[in-house]
């Protein structure tokens, strides 16, 4: 990518918007964080914030983010009578398309109908398995890493993942058939949600040292070794020639800063779950939380050599997230706020530093709706 300049930078009009209405999103958050905490009415503010989730990501300008464009071109192909791209689409996605297109040829129904699946994914899965399902929406929110953010460039990816927030119910009932059901359908619109299929046996494995040991020299093997850079250049051969445009530096750099921040996702997790092992009460599992932060990380990890793997970890995320936020309900009420506030401050720095000096990461903001130009 270079050296930034000031040219490549947002535009003083651009960042003037930016400013009041990344403080607009804010306030509404945290509005609906009092509405939750004072009145203890979680659930309804998780139901209103996730409205207003779908309402952005919905009715968003078809030209915002990177992607955006590409997901309305599909739509326009089959109303159009055409249907070349059934070779770069997954067979899922493209009946979804051609399912909604009998109902209307406006592009915007498919960017809403994806927010709405997607967001109703983690809001199903969050009311059931977060102890405090508002804080796991507002990490979710604000996390620059593989949260709300990426719905908006990645719609056809985190669609898949909505889909498996849904099937998130049955690794808890072990119900392995009906989950296999859903992870296949979630397949059938992105691929990398195939790799959901270990979590369901994630959930028996117990946290020992000796398991955590041996994946990280796993990791190390993929990363320190040619062992990766062979695998690669088999992909570039075959199957994915995208390996190519996904090693550019400012995939590296997203890349590294993922596994960054998911590495201190990881430490808090796994430090949380040694302090407080004896006394911890959750709605799920928390080893398979502490695991599913663990593999997350590792992924990360490798995609610092390999960035197009984030979409591997994205898969997970939305888990990881739920894990993060139930591990800080287990604090005494000071400590939690002030680490609440110390992760909120990080995360909303951590996004403005992204919007503003890497805008062509595909940032949705400055936002602009469907109507406006």
């Amino acid at each position: 990518m270079g050296n930034l300049t000031l040219s490549m930078l947002l535009s003083p009009e651009q960042l003037a918007a930016y400013l009041w209405q990344y403080a607009l999103f804010l306030a509404v958050m945290f509005m609906l964080l009092s509405f939750a905490t004072v009145g203890k009415r979680h659930k309804t503010a998780c139901l209103l914030f996730a409205a207003f989730l779908v309402f952005i990501a919905g009715f968003r300008n078809q030209h915002l983010t990177n992607d955006t464009y590409i997901y309305i071109s599909v739509f326009k192909e089959f109303t159009s009578g055409f249907s070349y791209v059934t070779g770069y689409m997954e067979s899922g996605y493209i009946l979804y398309n051609k399912f909604l297109a009998m109902f209307s040829d406006n592009a915007q129904i498919v960017l809403f109908f994806n927010a709405l699946i997607t967001i109703a994914g983690y809001y199903f899965c969050y009311t059931r398995y977060a102890t405090n399902p508002y804080l796991a929406f507002m990490i979710f929110a604000l996390t620059p890493v593989d949260g709300y953010v990426r719905i908006l460039n990645l719609s056809r990816q985190y669609l898949a993942i909505g889909i498996l927030m849904f099937a998130v119910q049955f690794i808890v009932k072990r119900s392995l058939w009906r989950y296999l059901a859903l992870v296949f359908i979630a397949g059938t619109f992105h691929t990398a949600a195939f790799t959901a299929v270990i979590l369901y046996f994630l959930y028996d494995i117990k946290l020992k040292k000796k398991y955590i040991l041996t994946s990280l020299a796993v990791v190390a093997l993929l990363i320190f070794t040619p062992v990766m850079d062979a695998f690669i250049s088999l992909m570039q051969r075959t199957v994915f020639t995208r390996f190519v445009h996904y090693h550019e530096e400012g995939f590296k750099a997203a890349a590294a800063m993922n596994a960054l921040v998911s590495l201190g996702i990881f430490s808090f997790i796994i430090i949380t779950y040694r302090k407080y092992k004896d006394k911890i009460k959750m709605p799920i599992s928390p080893d398979f939380l502490t695991w599913t932060s663990f593999v997350t990380f590792c992924i990360y990890a490798v995609s610092m050599v390999s960035p197009t793997f984030d979409r591997l970890a994205y898969i997970f995320s939305g888990i990881t997230i739920l894990g993060f936020s139930n591990f800080i309900m287990l604090y005494p009420a000071r400590k939690r706020l002030l680490i609440i506030f110390t992760i909120c401050l990080f995360f909303i720095i951590c996004s403005s530093i992204f919007f503003i000096y890497r805008p062509e990461w595909g940032m949705p903001l400055p936002y602009r709706f469907f109507f406006q130009g």
